[in-house]
Parts: structure tokens; sequence; C-alpha cells
């Protein structure tokens, strides 16, 4: 193997060896889902994901369809905007509420 191709490994990765290992306590796992007009989809994703963590949060990011209703229904925690603001917006509301919770990770997963 060429010095070039070592280099890119993981283990000699600056990245690899300064990762935070400092999570302690129970692993509280959350999937951030955004979702906008995901009315016949977002349920689904929802059950599939329960199935794995327990704490499932679905952004919906101003739909006019049942997006919400539809992840309620199937177990989400919802939080709407109040209009359109995009994907970015929606993770980042999201986020700010995650973090602001006991949960010690995030999965993003679209719906």
């Amino acid at each position: 193997m060429s010095q070039s191709a070592k280099e890119l490994t993981a283990e000699s990765s600056p990245r690899a060896t300064h990762y935070d290992r400092s999570v302690s306590g129970p692993f509280r796992p959350c999937a951030l889902v955004p979702a906008y007009q995901s009315e016949s989809t977002v349920g689904e994703v929802v059950v599939g994901l329960r199935q794995s963590v327990s704490r499932v949060l679905v952004v919906d990011d101003g739909s006019s369809d049942q997006t919400s209703a539809e992840a309620e229904r199937a177990g989400a925690e919802v939080l709407r905007m109040s209009a359109n603001l995009g994907k970015g917006a929606a993770l980042r509301a999201g986020l700010a509420r995650i973090l602001s919770s006991d949960a010690t990770h995030v999965a993003f997963v679209d719906a």
C-alpha cells in the first residue's frame, strides 16, 4: 500500500484518534425525520423507526396534507412549522428540540 493510501485509513486519521467518547449513562437515541407533503409515507417510516428507537421526532415543514396527523397516529412526536421553510430549517428546528432534551444520539431519516 502506498504512503498516500495509508494516510487515508481510519487508524491514521486525526479525527479517528480524537473521537469524543465522553457520552456516559444510558443510550437514548432519537430519530429526526423532516417531512413535507409526506402523508403517504411518513406513517410507515415512523412505525419502522419505532422498532429500533423509542423516540421519533417528525418535523412537518408546513405541509398542507395530513403529514402531521399520520406521523402522530404512527407514534411520533411532531413539530409543525407554520410555513414551508425547507429541509435545512426543518432539520435545525428539530435538532434544537432534540439537543434540549436528554437524547444522546440523533439519526437523520427522510420520510
